[in-house]
Parts: structure tokens; C-alpha cells; sequence
């Protein structure tokens, strides 16, 4: 069986984008992403200073906690009030594997793009 990982990926992307919560409100989106860049940042600085000190699993998982919080963020940004349908949680296409691996082909459209 042959997956194509950046379909299922990009899929998953425009599913994120329309449906589920907005996550900044729009008179301040701006103030909401500089806290959540805030956020991510304290997150990575903290899973240094584990990895420092040779506490690994603690610095897996602030490491996995920042990647996630930077999709959100940036799925964040291009949701918009009133485009929004409700998300249903019980589709197979919001299981972890899925949601990772679409943030993981987001993470990789930008390192290539940058």
C-alpha cells in the first residue's frame, strides 16, 4: 500500500484551517502570535537547558511541545471568523499520526522555502 504522505499532509493542513476554533482574536492577532513565538521560545530554551543537563525525555518532550505549538500558531493565523465549521474529533483524520505527520510536511515546505 503506497501512502503519499504530502496528500495525506496537505489534506490535513486545509482540514485544520477550516474547521475547529479561531485561536487569536482578530482585533488582536498580532499581540496573540508575538505571545504564542513568546511561548514557543520558552519552551526551547527550557528543552536546552534539559538536554544540558542530560534530561533527555524532558527534552523530547518540550522539544514535541514546541513543534506543535508552532503549527498551531501558524494555523492561527489563517483561520478566520466566520469560515469556521465545527470540528469533529471523532474522524480518523484528526489521529496523532496524521496531525504530525502534516505538521511535519509543514515544517519541511518551510525549511525548504526559507
Amino acid at each position: 500500500m503506497d501512502v503519499d504522505l504530502q496528500s495525506i499532509g496537505i489534506q490535513t493542513v486545509q482540514e485544520a484551517l477550516e474547521k475547529g476554533s479561531l485561536i487569536f482574536n482578530e482585533k488582536t492577532k498580532t499581540d496573540d502570535f508575538n505571545r504564542a513565538c513568546d511561548h514557543i521560545l520558552v519552551l526551547l530554551v527550557d528543552a536546552f537547558q534539559c538536554f544540558d543537563r542530560g534530561s533527555w525525555g524532558t527534552s523530547v518532550f518540550l522539544s514535541i511541545t514546541a513543534i506543535e505549538e508552532v503549527a498551531k500558531a501558524e494555523v492561527g493565523l489563517y483561520r478566520r471568523e466566520g469560515k469556521i465549521e465545527k470540528a469533529k474529533r471523532g474522524k480518523i483524520s484528526f489521529s496523532t499520526i496524521k496531525k504530525n505527520t502534516a505538521w511535519l510536511y509543514c515544517l519541511q515546505y518551510l525549511w525548504v522555502s526559507a
